[in-house]
């Protein structure tokens, strides 16, 4: 099962057909769970500034939700290249950007008029960088795969990231592509006998519980290291001169925060189920909540119901937990009512273009080009 894609035939497959590989199934529970906390953290950054105690509890999400979003999606891509569907893929992921990129610039523009936004297909729209990061993370994988440390050297290219210049970085989306580029690799690298061994019930129980206690501490953690700074470094677009540190400690500053989001994503994992269910089917369609979510919650907005989330936000502690409850159940709503089988079945066409027939098109047009079947 693809992240990203698949044609209808294998749609209705995932839908059908128990999958046998375990960890195909535990990663596709795993993308359920991420993309409700995906939702929730741009449901919550849509917001005004937010009270120390839910800029912490964001903050802390930031460890892991993009790491382990970013793991999945490399999974997922094992063997890509060797499959006749790879040109396929990659037009694919490329006609995803260019329609959502185009959809959500037009609402805004003469809609929802967001300030700062510039509209440029140079300039990924809000969550669109993930499609042109996931775009390049498959062409770095021809390169990578014939490095003896592969995810080595993508943590170094990761920290060398942030020297690039603020503009040269946001274009595409570069510096974000480069520093969750080891992630990427590491699910890629991921093998079946990576997975814990069998322990007794007592062990696993120890396990879970300290997992979930390294998790419980993370708000506090950040809320005493600085939350807002800390969020700007582990969303990982911004060069060492935008975050106001010199070279050298922005280096050392990157490393660190791949050691807090390993370990944060290491608990993350441990705590989420791995036997097949519902949750699995739902799992199988997170590329319409991904690149419809946000529709949903600038219409949220628009609505005036964020303003509302606002208003609860700065009425005190009690507010705040109230209001961070109802964006929880705002999430919850936007996953299950785009995650619905009518609701894909009517997007498919714009989520998952045909790339294939649109190749063999371009094909026919192209004299003197071999013929091939994608």
């Amino acid at each position: 099962m693809r992240f990203f894609y698949s044609n209808k035939t294998k749609f209705a497959q995932s839908e059908m057909t128990p999958m046998r590989n375990p960890t195909a199934v535990f990663f596709t529970n795993v993308r359920f769970f991420l993309i409700l906390l995906v939702v929730l953290v741009n449901l919550l950054l849509t917001l005004p500034p937010l009270p120390e105690a839910a800029q912490a509890i964001v903050t802390a999400i930031f460890t892991f939700h993009l790491p382990v979003f970013v793991l999945v999606t490399g999974y997922f891509a094992k063997k890509y290249w060797q499959t006749p569907e790879a040109a396929a893929g990659m037009l694919r992921i490329a006609l995803q950007y260019l329609f959502f990129q185009t959809l959500y610039s037009v609402l805004d523009l003469f809609w929802l008029h967001s300030p700062g936004i510039r509209y440029s297909f140079w300039l990924p729209y809000w969550m669109l960088w993930f499609l042109t990061a996931h775009f390049s993370w498959k062409l770095l994988l021809i390169p990578f795969a014939r490095l003896k440390h592969p995810v080595a050297a993508a943590v170094l290219l990761g920290a060398a990231a942030g020297f690039l210049p603020a503009e040269a970085g946001a274009w595409l989306g570069l510096t974000r592509t480069l520093v969750f580029f080891p992630f990427f690799l590491a699910g890629y690298y991921w093998r079946e006998e990576r997975e814990p061994r069998r322990r007794t019930a007592p062990q696993r129980r120890a396990i879970r519980a300290a997992a979930a206690l390294l998790l419980l501490a993370l708000p506090a953690f950040w809320h005493a290291a600085g939350a807002d700074t800390a969020a700007q470094w582990l969303a990982g677009g911004g060069s060492y001169a935008q975050l106001g540190v010199p070279a050298a400690a922005g280096t050392m500053l990157r490393l660190g925060c791949y050691a807090a989001q390993a370990a944060a994503s290491a608990a993350f994992l441990l705590l989420l189920p791995r036997a097949e269910s519902r949750l699995t089917v739902l799992g199988g369609r997170t590329v319409y909540v991904f690149l419809l979510h946000g529709a949903a919650i600038k219409l949220l907005g628009a609505a005036g119901l964020l303003q509302l989330l606002a208003r609860l936000m700065d009425a005190g502690a009690a507010g705040a937990a109230a209001a961070l409850a109802a964006g929880c159940a705002a999430a919850a709503a936007i996953v299950a009512a785009l995650s619905t089988r009518w609701f894909a079945a009517v997007m498919r066409p714009c989520i998952e273009p045909d790339a294939a027939r649109a190749l063999r098109w371009l094909q026919r047009r192209l004299p003197g080009r071999a013929r091939s079947t994608y």
